[in-house]
């Protein structure tokens, strides 16, 4: 089987990160990174087409993230894979590259109420997800947090968060938790700012008797750019359509749950 061919987006930290993780995958090969401007990165050689930037032994295509919108630029750096850490700069691209059937993963944390249509008119074509906080783990903890208030409405729930001591304001994956579980924010979040926290955030349900408590922490960004590259992955497996990591997490579980219920009756 062929590696994805990846196009990454964004080149600050969780951009950095995901480009050594796909140059560690042989699933994977990394195509090109874009990000806005290059000329104050002194790993960067040639200009406009030849432009490269080299990482890990290897010449990697730098391209701006404008170029994206080229169709014969994209004709010739065709990708499998786009996978958008950075902001909304490349989404009115998301279109045509979607028109040649590539993925689209954008773990984008903020766009602006016009560019929803974007992503929409993009999943026509291709497998499209967009998830501001694509770890793992904090989108099991939605999944199983929703199956929670269902088996256990009456129960009281707090979510606390913990984040470095610079972050303003409340956490967007707080607030995302609470309105999915149909709660109040400013009841219902409570927020810790203390040194170089990265994210932690803990769920829980009370109850007369028992606590029960779902907690999700990162310890490194790297859990950002891995998730993303795991719901790249997936993205490969889905027809196109509209997703969130929440969904591809749930339909994974319940295909394992199906798969051993199916083995226990055998």
């Amino acid at each position: 089987m062929k590696p994805i061919k990846v196009g990454l987006v964004g080149y600050g930290r969780a951009g950095k990160i995901a480009a050594q993780e796909i140059l560690k995958d042989p699933d994977l090969r990394l195509a090109w990174i874009a990000r806005q401007e290059w000329e104050s990165d002194p790993e960067v050689n040639g200009r406009g087409k030849n432009r490269r930037i080299h990482i890990a032994g290897q010449e990697i295509p730098a391209l701006r993230t404008n170029e994206l919108a080229s169709r014969s630029l994209m004709r010739a750096h065709r990708t499998d894979l786009v996978v958008d850490l950075a902001g909304s700069a490349a989404i009115n691209a998301y279109a045509h590259l979607a028109e040649k059937g590539t993925r689209i993963v954008s773990a984008v944390s903020h766009y602006e109420p016009g560019d929803a249509a974007a992503l929409q008119l993009a999943s026509v074509r291709a497998a499209v997800l967009h998830s501001p906080n694509i770890t793992l783990g904090i989108n099991l903890i939605l999944v199983l947090a929703r199956a929670l208030r269902k088996l256990i409405p009456h129960a009281d729930i707090q979510i606390v968060e913990e984040h470095f001591s610079a972050k303003p304001g409340r956490s967007g994956t707080a607030e995302q938790i609470a309105r999915i579980l149909g709660l109040e924010l400013d009841d219902s979040i409570h927020s810790i700012r203390a040194g170089g926290i990265i994210g932690k955030h803990e769920l829980i349900f009370g109850l007369p008797n028992q606590t029960i408590r779902l907690v999700h922490e990162s310890i490194s960004r790297a859990a950002f750019a891995r998730g993303a590259l795991l719901a790249g992955k997936w993205l490969m497996e889905s027809e196109p359509d509209f997703y969130t990591m929440e969904k591809l997490v749930f339909r994974k579980m319940r295909m394992g749950f199906l798969a051993d219920a199916e083995e226990e009756g055998a």
